[in-house]
């Protein structure tokens, strides 16, 4: 019986050992992925590279300055492109964040 208590113990002790492999893993990836800020700003729309094939030609002139926060149809490119305005205070200044997403083929309506 003592026997069989030593491997219980040895198992025992044993779990904190088979828990750390992971956990440093999964801390690891956590901190060495980098997100890509994806702004967009008059005159550039942060797109994928097939937007001219889904939407053809993209007028460049919505603009979110002086916008409250909110989603906005862009009417110059037919409600085929929607922008999200995101104004917020940093210290004592004023920026507006400005996200801009395509209707995929055959999703918005002209």
């Amino acid at each position: 019986m003592e026997k069989q208590s030593d491997d219980k113990r040895t198992d025992m002790e044993s779990l904190p050992y088979l828990l750390y492999p992971p956990g440093v893993v999964g801390l690891a990836t956590s901190l060495s992925v980098v997100r890509k800020r994806r702004d967009s700003f008059p005159g550039f729309f942060d797109f994928s590279s097939n937007t001219s094939r889904v939407l053809g030609d993209i007028q460049r002139v919505f603009d979110c300055a002086e916008l409250p926060y909110g989603y906005y149809a862009d009417e110059a490119n037919g409600c085929a492109i929607f922008h999200v305005c995101l104004p917020y205070i940093n210290f004592i200044e004023v920026i507006t964040r400005h996200f801009s997403f395509f209707c995929g083929e055959g999703m918005h309506r002209l």
